[in-house]
């Protein structure tokens, strides 16, 4: 499924994925924005799974800034893993409630959408900023590699800006969605 929204979003053949990519139901659900930022990364609660399985919707985009799980917010490398179990627990009333989530970063390593501090580097242009993007994707990888493509996927950034290169987009987002697969296919 990950590659196939990598193919779609930057024009690549179908061709070349994996023929099971399809989920095995259609999505139906919206953002769950309360981690996100701007405010104060709020814990996603049970009511909100709940009431997405209530009332028949059956996803949940959880839109997230990486530097939630740092452990010096001035060390863009600095990944605390405790700081994560907030998305297990995410991911576990997904399972739960039947909710497939998909893990997005509105904020990346050298990428953001959001305001506040900026970026130390550009994720397009930095070799840096790639290598600590990457990172912060296998860990997450690594981290729910045992958690079924049913019940998550990835979504490696938000909303690129059409001022990026389509091939610049492109060597970024197969990087990184190769780097995933790595780890769990």
């Amino acid at each position: 499924m990950r590659r196939l929204l990598l193919a779609v979003a930057v024009g690549l053949p179908a061709l070349a994925l994996p023929a099971a990519w399809r989920p095995t139901e259609r999505w139906r659900g919206f953002n769950l924005q309360q981690s996100h930022w701007k405010y104060g990364f709020v814990e996603f609660e049970e009511d909100d799974f709940a009431f997405m399985k209530e009332f028949g919707f059956n996803f949940a985009r959880l839109p997230l800034n990486y530097r939630r799980w740092l452990s010096n917010p001035d060390d863009w490398e600095s990944i605390a893993p405790e700081k994560l179990e907030f998305l297990d627990r995410a991911i576990a009333l997904g399972r739960k409630y039947g909710v497939h989530v998909m893990v997005n970063l509105h904020r990346a390593p050298g990428y953001t959408v959001a305001g506040g501090k900026p970026e130390p580097a550009s994720l397009w242009t930095s070799a840096e900023a790639e290598r600590v993007f990457l990172k912060h994707w296998t860990f997450l990888a690594e981290r729910y590699r045992d958690v079924p493509a049913e019940a998550l996927s990835f979504n490696p950034v938000n909303e690129p800006p059409g001022d990026i290169p389509e091939a610049t987009y492109a060597r970024v987002m197969i990087a990184v969605t190769d780097a995933i697969r790595a780890i769990t296919p």
